[in-house]
């Protein structure tokens, strides 16, 4: 069986998830590089759109994930086929899916 939830002192890789209205606080909150790597791939924070982006050893160091206006908590139903195996967190944005 498969465990989803990891221990609290595993490392795992951060998934942020950026919407399009607030792109660019949403990418202030990757690291620098990650940020830089996601705009030279031209992410606009569509529905689904992700990027892997890698650390000084190659190895992915930050997925950054669009998620549109916010307005769909479905969109996260691709993540998980975009994504290799390993341990992740993910970071929602203050006011993702918020009615008003």
């Amino acid at each position: 069986m498969k465990e989803w939830f990891a221990a609290a002192k595993a490392k795992a890789t951060p998934i942020i998830a950026v919407t399009s209205e607030a792109l660019a606080e949403g990418l202030s909150d990757a690291p620098a590089a990650a940020a830089k790597f996601a705009e030279a791939q031209g992410f606009k924070a569509r529905p689904g759109e992700t990027v892997l982006c890698p650390g000084e050893d190659g190895a992915i160091s930050t997925v950054i994930f669009g998620v549109g206006d916010g307005g769909d908590p479905y969109v996260f139903g691709a993540l998980p086929r975009s994504l290799p195996e390993a341990v992740y967190s993910l970071s929602l944005p203050a006011k993702l899916f918020d009615p008003d």
